[in-house]
């Protein structure tokens, strides 16, 4: 096989290429390197391992499925003072239609270095993910608990913010069974790809921003206090979610360049949506909402960030540096924590809340025992006028009755006494026919009525002015359900003039 010096692919020319490299370890150890060569879609490396005496492969890149993490790194090793050549075999069909040439470049890092550092990164990534289960659980409970639909929303973006950080750090490359990029050149020579990992970070993305506008909506209470904020969020939001998907739609389709896609739309609406949450928790604060200082406080740091992260990479072009990672993993735990300061606050409100509805629930329930033993004290009160009542009518009764009788046996003795004794007899008969009519008997009697039935008199004079003493005596005696013999005798009349004073009475009131 003949090779030439070169640093420049052809696409065009074939799908596959050779690259001889010679490395000479100075050192007087052997020493593992891991080999880096772009572009590192499918690149495999041969190379004759004189201290094993074997020749070594190894394979990694974007379209490798290997459940390998880094794609681009090639371990080997290097013998002490000696010179060791590497073939490396790079497959570039995915890059046939690129119309940019394709410029191969290769390095070498200790493989110390890049332990300690992908231990680092995976030490970070999974103390992270830690956090957030622990964050998950906590307000799964609270969640439980109270029946918060803002806990329920802060979940959702701590899972958005679990895949953020998965797909940041391409982890999907271990956990999903399958490996998918699409991959181009640029007027600068620089390889833009876009993966599984890409398109799970545009989906946590919108599972973030989707979550947070409902929290604000829900903690502020936008929909009652600013409705056209809350639209205004909505559209945001559904903005960014659609433009994201049309343009994962446009580069996995392949339908166009991705040199030739503006990211400036999507980064537009992030920018928007932040900007209004901010602008709203302001006005929520300047209109005296209860909860706003603690959301505004809570989340400006987060806001801030997530806003300078987007400014960051609308004016910058960067492919996923060291940079980006850093930057992202701040704004993303940040955020978490931040909002999750705010719901705690929340927390302590509603137990507040919760305080004081006990305390009016334990108030209430007090006034209504009181109200129910002075119903209870009405109720033997108006239960002993009744009974007083009764007996004050039974009393009457009998004592007219008892007159009536006595008045019967004077007139019949008085027949048989002699006429000496008339006028004495008309005496007696005199005071037994006074007492038969005693105005105060009457007015004991409406005492006690009235205490029973506070009401009746007045409404019956509203209704029937024209009625006379003696009608509205009779009223009353049959409101109580007098006999028509009880009510005789209370009246010294007989039974009969009883029932036509009834009918007169009926026809008179109507009834």
């Amino acid at each position: 096989m003949k090779y030439k010096f070169t640093d420049t692919l052809e696409s065009d020319i074939s799908d596959a290429y050779w690259i001889m490299v010679r490395v000479f370890n100075p050192s007087a150890y052997s020493e593992k390197y891991y080999v880096e060569f772009l572009p590192m879609l499918d690149n495999t490396l041969y190379y004759f391992n004189k201290n094993d005496q074997k020749w070594v492969e190894s394979r990694n890149g974007l379209l490798v499925n290997n459940n390998k993490r880094n794609v681009w790194l090639l371990p080997c090793t290097l013998p002490s003072k000696d010179t060791t050549t590497f073939y490396i075999r790079s497959d570039i069909k995915a890059l046939r239609t690129t119309k940019f040439p394709i410029i191969a470049t290769v390095w070498l890092e200790k493989e110390s270095f890049v332990n300690d550092n992908e231990n680092f990164i995976s030490l970070a990534t999974w103390v992270t993910v830690s956090v957030f289960i622990l964050f998950l659980l906590y307000n799964s409970y609270i969640f439980f608990i109270f029946k918060d639909k803002t806990f329920l929303y802060y979940l959702v973006t701590q899972i958005g913010s679990l895949i953020y950080i998965l797909g940041d750090q391409s982890y999907f490359n271990v956990l999903f069974p399958f490996r998918f990029c699409v991959a181009e050149m640029n007027a600068e020579t620089y390889i833009l790809f876009n993966g599984i990992n890409d398109a799970m970070v545009e989906f946590a993305t919108a599972i973030i921003l989707v979550g947070y506008w409902q929290i604000t909506r829900v903690y502020l209470e936008l929909p009652k206090f600013l409705p056209k904020h809350d639209k205004a969020l909505k559209y945001l939001v559904t903005g960014f979610v659609l433009s994201a998907l049309f343009y994962i739609i446009l580069i996995f389709s392949k339908f166009i360049d991705q040199d030739k896609i503006n990211y400036l739309v999507p980064n537009f609406f992030i920018i928007g949506t932040v900007l209004m949450i901010l602008y709203v928790a302001t006005l929520s604060f300047v209109r005296k909402h209860k909860m706003a200082r603690y959301f505004l406080v809570a989340n400006g740091i987060s806001i801030t960030l997530i806003f300078g992260s987007s400014i960051y990479y609308l004016f910058i072009d960067v492919v996923r540096t060291t940079d980006h990672a850093i930057i992202a993993k701040i704004v993303v735990v940040t955020q978490a924590l931040f909002l999750a300061i705010a719901l705690v606050q929340r927390v302590l409100l509603i137990r507040e809340d919760l305080k004081e509805k006990q305390l009016e629930a334990q108030e209430l329930a007090f006034q209504n025992s009181l109200q129910k033993t002075q119903n209870e004290l009405l109720q033997e009160k108006l239960e002993a006028n009744q009974r007083e009542l009764a007996s004050n009518a039974l009393y009457l009764s009998q004592k007219n009755e008892m007159l009536l009788d006595l008045k019967s046996n004077i007139l019949t003795l008085s027949k048989k006494l002699p006429d000496t004794a008339i006028e004495e007899i008309k005496n007696i008969k005199s005071v037994i026919q006074n007492n038969m009519y005693l105005d105060r008997d009457w007015e004991r009697f409406r005492i006690h009525f009235e205490q029973v039935h506070p009401d009746f008199f007045k409404s019956l004079l509203k209704e029937n002015p024209t009625l006379t003493q003696n009608e509205i005596r009779l009223c009353a005696y049959f409101h109580l359900n007098l006999s028509t013999k009880e009510i005789a005798a209370m009246l010294n009349i007989d039974p009969a003039s009883v029932r036509k004073a009834k009918m007169r009475l009926k026809k008179k009131i109507g009834s």
